[in-house]
């Protein structure tokens, strides 16, 4: 009998996404992977290769439902994530964010201003991701 392990991965999507090789894309929310990976004989140094992966999908419950997507690539899910990072970093760095500043930090900003401060574009956006 071989060694036995299993890796879980967790990421919360804010965009949809779709993985390699797969028709259906997936909503936004929170999904986990599980790989399972078998140790292969006789290997020096320890060699592991992947047996099967499942991608799970936790609705607001709170009770992972696995979606029945078996055999999944993790280096998609992995990339898949990536990108929506960068789609979450480009939103909050992108010519709205300004107008998302809320209201208290609004206020201060504009009574900073009034007191003769300066403030710089970049201290507005940092600002704005404090969002209403």
């Amino acid at each position: 009998m071989n060694a036995m392990k299993t890796t879980h991965k967790t990421y919360d999507f804010a965009y949809p996404f779709s993985l390699d090789g797969r028709v259906q894309s997936f909503l936004p929310g929170r999904y986990s992977i599980g790989i399972e990976e078998e140790l292969s004989s006789g290997s020096e140094p320890l060699d592991f290769r992947r047996v099967k992966s499942r991608l799970y999908h936790t609705p607001n419950s709170g009770v992972p439902i696995e979606m029945g997507v078996i055999g999944i690539d993790p280096d998609d899910f992995d990339r898949a994530a990536l990108q929506d990072g960068v789609r979450v970093l480009r939103d909050l760095h992108n010519e709205e964010s300004v107008l998302r500043v809320s209201a208290f930090d609004r206020f201060a900003i504009e009574r900073g201003e009034n007191e003769g401060m300066s403030v710089t574009r970049r201290e507005v956006e940092v600002a704005g991701s404090s969002v209403d």
